[in-house]
């Protein structure tokens, strides 16, 4: 617990933001601006260095300054036209395949939807751990940000798509629960039976902290990986609220989605869950398994799920340290790393049991 997961997963974010290359190559004022937006700002001390690799890409934060080189240019011109048209293209095909307005200005349209449009500057979709108040606030974003409420960027971009992806998904169905959302004219919510057995719209926010966090985000994902919006998914604790079946379920949700994602790049997930690992493990298990026995491993884990192992990494992050947990020989990840204390209260329990009986 507050050991850097999520900051690490925010600078992962930033790191494939096309438009913050600009911004370092022109050293104008909005380098920092993603760093603001994330709400990490202020961890920059006179200490911090940050370097980055990625393909040709290397970004290296010193000293106070950012740098940023790309092997495949020699002239920094060309490197900062081709980012500005690589992020001026991907702006204009999800104006278009979201529906927006295209009758008014360019610039008013971007300041319109800065929310939805300044994420896909980037290559990836970043999900916050807060997620849960998408379902409770969703229905007033417009109120708020005229009121300039002081929601985090991250949870107005996430509510932003949450709205999108409703209007994409009138009628969805949640994945591996039989539960059913709708979206009808002014109303919305899960459809429920009232007590005499009528068809009853309940709001997300009437619902368990469960349904609110685990709805909108697998509504998010469908509708962005649908539109080929984003190469990567950056995940926070996708067990979140969930009972341990729930949390195999969504992983194994999760991993069969984005494995469509097309010229993918990596994925990124935090957790505190040994369900998730050992889930992890169970599906780099089955891999294996399945390259001798295919049929018989599909009949117990479906191969849309299979993981190779040498496509998984995994860490702990412990009093400033960060360290690999994944078992070279046995191709495992460690998940007892973060399960400690389950260990710990067996072994008090068997002490207390030895006095009784004694």
């Amino acid at each position: 617990q507050g050991t850097g997961k999520s900051t690490i997963a925010k600078l992962l974010t930033i790191c494939q933001d096309y438009l913050w290359y600009v911004n370092i190559l022109q050293n104008n004022e909005h380098i920092k601006s993603p760093f603001i937006l994330f709400n990490i700002d202020s961890y920059f001390t006179k200490h911090t260095f940050i370097e980055y690799k990625k393909d040709n890409i290397h970004i290296i934060y010193k000293d106070g300054e950012f740098a940023l080189t790309d092997e495949r240019y020699t002239d920094k011109e060309d490197m900062i036209n081709n980012y500005a048209a690589n992020v001026m293209s991907e702006q204009e095909r999800m104006i278009s395949a979201m529906g927006l307005n295209q009758d008014i200005p360019f610039e008013e349209l971007l300041k319109k939807n800065f929310y939805l449009l300044s994420a896909n500057t980037r290559t990836s979709l970043y999900i916050p751990s807060e997620r849960n108040l998408a379902g409770v606030f969703s229905s007033s974003i417009a109120s708020m940000m005229l009121a300039q409420v002081p929601v985090p960027y991250t949870l107005m971009n996430y509510i932003g798509y949450f709205e999108k992806s409703k209007n994409k998904y009138p009628e969805y169905k949640l994945p591996f629960m039989d539960i059913t959302f709708q979206k009808k004219q002014d109303k919305e919510g899960i459809l429920i039976k009232d007590a005499d057995g009528e068809n009853k719209l309940l709001p997300l926010s009437g619902c368990s902290s469960g349904i609110q966090s685990l709805l909108p985000m697998l509504m998010i994902l469908d509708y962005c990986i649908d539109n080929k919006f984003f190469r990567s998914y950056v995940v926070e604790e996708p067990e979140q609220n969930l009972y341990p079946e729930n949390q195999y379920a969504v992983l194994r949700y999760l991993i069969g989605k984005v494995n469509k994602v097309e010229n993918a790049d990596s994925h990124v997930i935090t957790t505190h869950s040994p369900y998730i690992l050992s889930a992890l493990n169970n599906l780099m298990f089955a891999y294996e398994v399945g390259q001798v026995k295919p049929e018989e491993a599909d009949a117990v884990i479906p191969n849309a799920y299979w993981i190779e192992a040498r496509k998984i990494v995994a860490y702990s992050t412990d009093g400033g340290v960060i360290e690999p947990i994944i078992d070279k020989e046995l191709q495992q990840i460690e998940a007892e790393r973060i399960d400690g204390v389950s260990q710990e209260m067996n072994e008090q329990y068997e002490r207390l049991l030895d006095l009784k009986i004694s």
